[in-house]
């Protein structure tokens, strides 16, 4: 078993006892926007700065500090799901600020729900980030672990709203949503969704965005009949803006008002799609991988849209257009109620998980076919120099020795670029100078 080196740089009694009794005597309600890696101490008060830490139990530590008392707080938390490479994590990365999730060109880079925090003022909105929606058939095809066919509906189960992403460059798909995501909406239909058209900027012409939300809204938005408007400077397209808490409430909010946030049942009468009602009843019993692809495609083969999203976006994940409009609706949708992180809290995720899972992601924009998929990752050494740089020594594992020389490629070329180009990622994730070194080994 490879043995995880952590060397840590505080300037305060190294004791875990002392640091709980610190933690718990003040909380500091003021964020420090500036990304920094220091525990503060002012007048015998130690506070935690917004960041992903370097050290493996101080960042364990910091996602279980109590959260901040703040008066009349507000709170929200949604689940990111869709089709697999539509740009869920590149947006819910724009929507952050840092690289939490993994982000690549091949589809299932995701392999489980990644947790994510915003803050601002008194609200707070956690991001649920969720692997591709994939039925269980294709799951055993591909081998699939369990949590990349179930943490899309786990993070449902969690949520108080749904942001449902499509692609629009996809020409097969991006006229119609997938019948898994039409399941997924009509099972969980009591919470709030909202439909996020995603890498807009690659479309041409920009009009046909508007024949996708029309046929993906069944023309209707929030109640009311889309009013679309196509603005020719730029080759912008874009949606008339309502104000979101003026407009009156639809027979669906009311329904959701009146419903227990955990009743999957709730929300129930007479709905505006095209799929039989009996047979949608039915499919609703089943959680998404225990429905078939075909049983999927027989419900839903007239119905191409969800009538009830509640608002619509346009953006491009990989520039950050529409990202702000989208972070600005997801804060006029929280709530009254209690925190469930710390504010200093960026991602509630394992930093060793999150570094492997940007290397990851590297070697599957580098690496052809399913090599990338059957390597496995560790780590050697994790520790800080006397510099201060983060020295992390990574292991990778590959099942053939032929894999070797492909990943290596000629002169190294291949190599290196995957180690400078996940070097860099991971300097902006924790904010501080990085070196990686990757070392290849393999079975036979």
């Amino acid at each position: 078993m490879v043995g995880v080196s952590c060397s840590l740089h505080w300037n305060v009694p190294q004791n875990m006892a002392f640091l709980n009794q610190c933690s718990k005597i003040f909380l500091a309600s003021n964020l420090c926007q500036s990304l920094s890696f220091k525990l503060r101490c002012s007048n015998g008060v130690y506070s935690y700065d917004r960041c992903i830490e370097l050290d493996q139990q101080r960042q364990k530590m910091k996602s279980q500090l109590l959260p901040d008392g703040i008066p009349s707080s507000r709170f929200l938390r949604v689940a990111i799901i869709g089709a697999p490479n539509a740009g869920k994590s590149a947006m819910a990365n724009m929507l952050i600020g840092a690289t939490v999730s993994a982000v690549s060109s091949k589809i299932n880079t995701t392999q489980k729900m990644m947790t994510s925090v915003l803050v601002d003022g008194s609200a707070q909105v956690v991001l649920m980030d969720t692997p591709g929606i994939v039925t269980g058939q294709l799951s055993k095809r591909h081998n699939l672990s369990e949590k990349m066919v179930t943490d899309p509906e786990n993070s449902l189960t969690l949520a108080q709203q749904i942001l449902v992403v499509v692609d629009s460059t996809n020409k097969y798909k991006g006229c119609r949503l997938s019948p898994k995501v039409q399941h997924l909406l009509y099972r969980y239909r009591h919470l709030p969704s909202a439909l996020i058209l995603n890498k807009v900027d690659l479309v041409k012409p920009k009009s046909t965005l508007l024949e996708m939300v029309h046929t993906m809204t069944k023309g209707v938005v929030q109640g009311q009949p889309v009013i679309t408007h196509p603005a020719f400077s730029n080759e912008k397209v874009g949606l008339k803006k309502r104000n979101i808490k003026q407009t009156p409430k639809t027979h669906v909010d009311e329904r959701r008002d009146n419903c227990a946030e955990t009743d999957v049942q709730a929300v129930k009468g007479n709905m505006d799609l095209e799929a039989d009602p009996a047979v949608l009843e039915k499919l609703a019993a089943f959680p998404a991988h225990k429905v078939s692809q075909s049983e999927l495609h027989r419900c839903f083969r007239y119905e191409k849209g969800w009538p009830y999203f509640d608002a619509v976006f346009m953006v491009s994940a990989l520039s950050g257009d529409g990202i702000s409009e989208v972070r600005e609706y997801l804060f006029q949708m929280t709530r009254s109620g209690s925190w469930s992180y710390h504010s200093s809290v960026v991602a509630d995720e394992d930093i060793i998980f999150l570094a492997c899972d940007i290397v990851r992601a590297k070697l599957l924009d580098h690496l052809p076919q399913e090599i990338p998929y059957r390597l496995k990752l560790s780590i050697i050494t994790w520790e800080q120099d006397a510099a201060g740089t983060l020295c992390i020594r990574m292991l990778i594992h590959g099942e053939k020795s032929r894999w070797v020389k492909i990943i290596v490629g000629k002169d190294g070329r291949i190599l290196r670029s995957i180690v400078t180009s996940a070097a860099q990622e991971l300097r902006n994730l924790f904010q501080h100078e990085v070196y990686l070194r990757i070392d290849i080994t393999a079975s036979k």
